[in-house]
């Protein structure tokens, strides 16, 4: 038994051994995979060939199914493909243009603004599909072959169009800038610049539409750029030297208080008339200011006739009406002198017991009729004890501008007139007073009128060289004069001269009452004296 018998034994089988004769020969499994491994690998590389084929000849069409406005661009090259696009028309777009001006925001349909259908564009866009890199991969592109694919149309810009259609709107937009001012303080003319005005910057806001026209967020506003218009320049020289000239001028001012025969005087200069120049803009028909005039302020006179009434005090002071505009025609003419007229405000009296309606005019040095005319409600015959009576303003009895360098007192206890001029005394005369029936009335009073002969029909009296001086009635003047005629011509009281022999008036000699005729002018204070 040899070694394998041996082996088969012990194994507890039996195996009958083989006759001999010629061997038989099997393929191993292995060769069956192989082959069908190969057979695969080669209709892969065949189908892949097939692929490369196609892509090949699609390299610069359309791949098939490719839709565009409902036009099959399967096949067709991208001109072949704009050629037929551009005989379809496709729907406006519609979406909006928000351009944002920074203080509104306007709406312009894309489609004005030059958003417009392309055609070439439309045929790049399909030819895109399929020829991307990622659509190279041969599951996608045979899937890409597989399906429909339906184009949107393609809109571009027109930036001509949207040139054309900020150059439209340009000017509405456009702001011209504020005027500017001038102002003044001190006497220094400053420009106060207007606010700046803006225009449209056409081409850069045509950047930033063209610039968002090819986002795919064209809903979202567009900024404008806007160019600052500065105000318009002004040469304040001209304007500077007129105010400079205003502001140079002097006023010496002047006033005479006849009762206390003092003279007030003060000098306006750069400090005082530089508050009144003020900037006067002209303006055109629509209210446009066109230029600038140098001018007074009235108002600013008005301020310092007042500052200077306050300064006199004693409720005295200066009539505005005839201050203001004196004041302005003493600056117009360069500066100079100006004689203004002192009033003194009405004054008050309480009744008390024992007072007379005359005794109260007396003290006061009013006529009567001036306290009537003063208290038009009060009975003056009837007077209470603490009741309130107007006093009339001196103003009343003095109305002329004074003559502060001539003055006549006339003494009724010594009756003597005594005339001054630059308080130099020229002469002292003994004159005639109203007597006890017919007083003269006492008062600081001032030469109203000349009349070289006044006639008194009341007394059938020709008073030569009269001198009006004081209203002792409505429409009825005392004054002085000399010895009168009567008709007949004779001459009365010529030995009655310092005596209470007249009937109001004073009486002169027929020679003195000349020569203080001559000299005499209205205006003159007259003082008489009890």
């Amino acid at each position: 038994m040899n070694s394998t018998e041996r082996d088969q034994m012990r194994d507890g089988q039996r195996v009958a051994k083989s006759p001999p004769g010629p061997q038989r020969r099997y393929a191993h499994p292995l060769v069956g995979i192989l082959a069908i491994l190969l057979g695969l690998a080669l209709g892969l590389a065949v189908l892949y060939a097939l692929l490369l084929g196609a892509q090949r000849l699609y390299a610069e069409r359309v791949i098939p199914n490719t839709y565009a406005l409902g036009i099959d661009l399967s096949g067709l090259t991208v001109d072949q493909a704009t050629t037929l696009l551009s005989e379809a028309s496709a729907p406006a777009y519609e979406e909006l243009l928000l351009l944002d001006a920074g203080d509104h925001l306007y709406e312009v349909p894309w489609h004005d603004a030059g958003m417009l259908y392309s055609p070439r564009a439309t045929a790049e866009s399909a030819m895109r599909l399929g020829h991307e890199p990622t659509d190279l991969d041969p599951r996608r592109w045979l899937r890409l072959l597989r399906a429909r694919h339906d184009i949107p149309p393609v809109y571009e810009l027109d930036p001509e169009r949207a040139r054309e259609l900020l150059s439209m709107a340009a000017p509405t937009l456009a702001l011209e800038p504020g005027p500017s001012m001038l102002a003044l303080e001190d006497g220094e003319v400053t420009v106060v610049p207007g606010e700046p005005g803006r225009e449209l910057a056409i081409e850069a806001t045509l950047a930033n539409i063209v610039g968002r026209g090819h986002e795919s967020h064209l809903t979202q506003p567009v900024a404008m750029v806007f160019r600052e218009v500065p105000p318009a320049s002004i040469d304040i020289s001209v304007i500077q030297d007129q105010v400079d000239d205003m502001v140079s001028r002097e006023i010496m001012v002047e006033t005479y208080d006849l009762l206390e025969d003092r003279t007030y005087r003060w000098q306006l200069g750069h400090d005082t008339i530089v508050s009144w120049v003020t900037l006067q803009p002209l303006t055109d028909e629509l209210g446009h200011p066109t230029a600038v005039e140098v001018s007074i302020a009235e108002s600013a006179v008005a301020a310092t006739v007042q500052r200077l009434s306050d300064e006199l005090g004693d409720h005295r002071g200066f009539r505005p009406q005839e201050a203001i505009p004196a004041l302005m025609s003493a600056h117009s003419a360069g500066g100079g002198a100006v004689r203004l007229y002192l009033s003194h405000s009405p004054g008050s009296h309480t009744v008390a017991l024992g007072d007379t309606a005359e005794a109260i005019a007396s003290r006061n040095g009013m006529p009567l009729w001036a306290l009537q005319q003063a208290n038009p409600n009060a009975d003056l015959e009837a007077l209470r004890v603490g009741q309130e009576l107007v006093i009339p303003s001196q103003d009343v009895l003095t109305p002329l501008m004074p003559i502060p360098h001539k003055r006549i007192v006339v003494s009724i206890g010594q009756r003597r007139l005594r005339a001054y001029e630059h308080k130099e005394l020229l002469w002292d005369w003994a004159v005639a007073v109203g007597r006890e029936s017919s007083p003269t009335h006492t008062g600081v009073f001032q030469v109203l009128d000349k009349q070289e002969t006044a006639y008194a029909s009341l007394w059938d009296l020709h008073m030569p060289h009269f001198v009006a001086v004081y209203e002792a009635g409505p429409g009825f003047f005392n004054g002085i004069h000399g010895l009168p005629l009567l008709s007949s011509g004779y001459r009365l009281w010529e030995g009655a001269l310092g005596t209470d022999a007249s009937y109001g008036c004073i009486v002169l000699g027929v020679e003195e009452a000349k020569q203080l005729y001559q000299w005499a002018e209205p205006g003159i204070p007259v003082v008489i004296e009890p």
